[in-house]
Protein backbone atom coordinates (compact mmCIF):
# COMPACT_ATOMS: atom_id res chain seq x y z
CA UNK A 1 0.00 0.00 0.00
CA UNK A 2 1.37 3.40 -0.99
CA UNK A 3 1.38 6.13 1.56
CA UNK A 4 0.84 9.72 0.54
CA UNK A 5 2.19 12.59 2.53
CA UNK A 6 -0.45 15.20 3.22
CA UNK A 7 0.70 18.60 4.33
CA UNK A 8 -1.31 20.21 7.07
CA UNK A 9 -0.13 23.78 6.58
CA UNK A 10 -0.45 25.91 3.50
CA UNK A 11 2.65 26.62 1.45
CA UNK A 12 3.75 30.26 1.41
CA UNK A 13 3.52 32.40 -1.72
CA UNK A 14 5.46 35.65 -2.13
CA UNK A 15 3.94 38.26 -4.47
CA UNK A 16 6.81 39.87 -6.42
CA UNK A 17 6.28 42.71 -8.84
CA UNK A 18 6.56 46.40 -9.50
CA UNK A 19 6.06 48.81 -6.62
CA UNK A 20 8.30 51.61 -7.83
CA UNK A 21 7.39 53.33 -11.15
CA UNK A 22 3.71 52.34 -10.82
CA UNK A 23 0.75 53.80 -8.95
CA UNK A 24 -0.20 52.33 -5.56
CA UNK A 25 -3.30 50.85 -7.23
CA UNK A 26 -1.19 49.17 -9.92
CA UNK A 27 1.13 47.79 -7.25
CA UNK A 28 -1.65 46.46 -5.03
CA UNK A 29 -4.55 45.71 -7.40
CA UNK A 30 -3.21 42.51 -8.92
CA UNK A 31 -1.95 41.44 -5.49
CA UNK A 32 -5.47 41.79 -4.03
CA UNK A 33 -6.89 39.70 -6.86
CA UNK A 34 -4.20 37.04 -6.41
CA UNK A 35 -4.84 36.91 -2.66
CA UNK A 36 -8.59 36.48 -3.18
CA UNK A 37 -8.07 33.60 -5.60
CA UNK A 38 -5.15 31.88 -3.87
CA UNK A 39 -5.60 32.34 -0.11
CA UNK A 40 -7.41 29.00 0.09
CA UNK A 41 -4.22 27.34 -1.21
CA UNK A 42 -1.37 29.54 0.08
CA UNK A 43 -0.36 31.75 2.94
CA UNK A 44 0.18 35.01 1.05
CA UNK A 45 3.32 37.10 1.66
CA UNK A 46 2.71 40.55 0.22
CA UNK A 47 5.54 43.10 0.37
CA UNK A 48 3.09 46.00 -0.02
CA UNK A 49 1.27 45.17 3.23
CA UNK A 50 1.80 47.75 5.92
CA UNK A 51 3.53 50.17 3.57
CA UNK A 52 2.35 53.74 2.99
CA UNK A 53 2.54 53.53 -0.82
CA UNK A 54 0.64 56.79 -1.48
CA UNK A 55 3.29 58.71 0.50
CA UNK A 56 5.40 60.80 -1.94
CA UNK A 57 8.63 59.29 -0.57
CA UNK A 58 7.41 55.69 -0.27
CA UNK A 59 9.95 54.48 -2.84
CA UNK A 60 12.78 56.87 -2.03
CA UNK A 61 13.19 57.90 1.61
CA UNK A 62 10.25 56.76 3.77
CA UNK A 63 11.92 53.41 4.44
CA UNK A 64 15.59 52.46 4.53
CA UNK A 65 17.01 50.08 1.91
CA UNK A 66 17.87 47.72 4.77
CA UNK A 67 14.24 47.67 5.98
CA UNK A 68 12.87 46.87 2.55
CA UNK A 69 15.49 44.45 1.28
CA UNK A 70 15.99 42.41 4.44
CA UNK A 71 12.26 42.09 5.10
CA UNK A 72 11.60 41.01 1.52
CA UNK A 73 14.51 38.54 1.49
CA UNK A 74 13.32 36.94 4.73
CA UNK A 75 9.82 36.53 3.26
CA UNK A 76 11.22 35.02 0.05
CA UNK A 77 13.48 32.65 1.96
CA UNK A 78 10.48 31.46 3.98
CA UNK A 79 8.25 31.05 0.94
CA UNK A 80 7.67 28.02 -1.21
CA UNK A 81 6.88 29.91 -4.41
CA UNK A 82 6.83 33.32 -6.07
CA UNK A 83 4.11 34.82 -8.20
CA UNK A 84 5.89 37.42 -10.32
CA UNK A 85 4.11 40.31 -12.02
CA UNK A 86 5.89 41.33 -15.25
CA UNK A 87 3.09 43.11 -17.10
CA UNK A 88 4.92 46.34 -17.95
CA UNK A 89 7.52 46.56 -20.69
CA UNK A 90 8.56 50.12 -19.85
CA UNK A 91 9.81 49.94 -16.24
CA UNK A 92 13.07 48.52 -14.87
CA UNK A 93 11.84 45.94 -12.29
CA UNK A 94 15.09 46.27 -10.31
CA UNK A 95 13.79 44.84 -7.06
CA UNK A 96 11.64 42.21 -8.74
CA UNK A 97 14.60 40.95 -10.79
CA UNK A 98 16.70 40.59 -7.66
CA UNK A 99 13.88 38.83 -5.83
CA UNK A 100 13.51 36.37 -8.71
CA UNK A 101 17.23 35.67 -8.81
CA UNK A 102 17.39 35.07 -5.06
CA UNK A 103 14.30 32.84 -5.15
CA UNK A 104 15.89 30.84 -7.96
CA UNK A 105 19.08 30.41 -5.89
CA UNK A 106 16.91 29.12 -3.03
CA UNK A 107 15.13 26.73 -5.46
CA UNK A 108 11.66 28.25 -5.09
CA UNK A 109 8.91 27.67 -7.64
CA UNK A 110 8.75 30.82 -9.79
CA UNK A 111 5.58 31.54 -11.77
CA UNK A 112 5.62 34.79 -13.74
CA UNK A 113 2.93 36.49 -15.76
CA UNK A 114 2.79 39.42 -18.17
CA UNK A 115 4.41 40.75 -21.32
CA UNK A 116 7.97 41.28 -20.07
CA UNK A 117 9.81 38.16 -21.16
CA UNK A 118 13.47 39.05 -20.87
CA UNK A 119 16.13 36.41 -21.28
CA UNK A 120 16.79 36.63 -17.55
CA UNK A 121 13.16 36.11 -16.60
CA UNK A 122 12.78 33.20 -19.02
CA UNK A 123 15.91 31.58 -17.61
CA UNK A 124 14.88 31.86 -13.96
CA UNK A 125 11.10 31.34 -14.08
CA UNK A 126 9.68 27.84 -14.00
CA UNK A 127 6.52 29.01 -15.80
CA UNK A 128 5.61 32.24 -17.61
CA UNK A 129 2.02 32.94 -18.60
CA UNK A 130 0.40 35.82 -20.43
CA UNK A 131 -2.17 36.54 -17.73
CA UNK A 132 -2.61 36.62 -13.98
CA UNK A 133 -5.51 34.16 -14.25
CA UNK A 134 -3.32 31.62 -16.04
CA UNK A 135 -0.57 32.04 -13.44
CA UNK A 136 -3.13 31.54 -10.67
CA UNK A 137 -4.29 28.31 -12.33
CA UNK A 138 -0.68 27.04 -12.39
CA UNK A 139 -0.23 27.86 -8.71
CA UNK A 140 -3.52 26.21 -7.74
CA UNK A 141 -2.43 23.04 -9.54
CA UNK A 142 0.97 23.15 -7.82
CA UNK A 143 -0.67 23.53 -4.39
CA UNK A 144 -3.02 20.63 -5.07
CA UNK A 145 -0.10 18.41 -6.09
CA UNK A 146 1.80 19.39 -2.97
CA UNK A 147 -1.16 18.65 -0.73
CA UNK A 148 -2.01 15.37 -2.43
CA UNK A 149 -5.60 16.10 -3.47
Amino acid sequence: MESQVKYTSKPKLYLAGAIDYVTPEQATGWRRMAREKLEEYYEILDPTEGKDLPHPEANTALYTPKQIVETDLAAIEGSHALLVEAQHSNIPYWGTAMEVRQAWCWKKLIVAWGVCKSYWLRYHADVITGSLDDAIAVLKAAAKLRRGY
